[in-house]
């Protein structure tokens, strides 16, 4: 399966205008800590996964904030903005 970028970019701004128009500019979520499960795991349906870690949606919040202030964006901060995407999906 191949990923269009572009297409990707433009999905994801029109969901997120579309969440901003009906819930407005901010969010409160109310939960933050999170299970997080290791990629090796999360991409194997054969085996339950048995090792989980907690992930914590204000730091990755913090964390991808400093995007705003810098040039350093690396892949894994997609991992951090996929965790604040399913917190807004499932929160409201």
């Amino acid at each position: 399966m191949a990923i269009n970028i572009e297409e990707l970019k433009q999905i994801t701004l029109r969901v997120l205008s579309e969440i901003q128009s009906c819930r407005g500019n901010e969010i409160e979520l109310v939960e933050d800590y999170y299970w997080d499960i290791p990629s090796a795991a999360r991409y194997n349906p054969y085996e339950e996964p048995k090792q989980l870690s907690l992930g914590q949606l204000s730091f990755d919040e913090e964390e991808v904030k400093r995007l705003l202030r810098t040039d350093d964006a690396v892949a894994y901060d997609l991992k951090r903005i996929a965790a604040i995407f399913y917190a807004l999906s499932i929160d409201g």
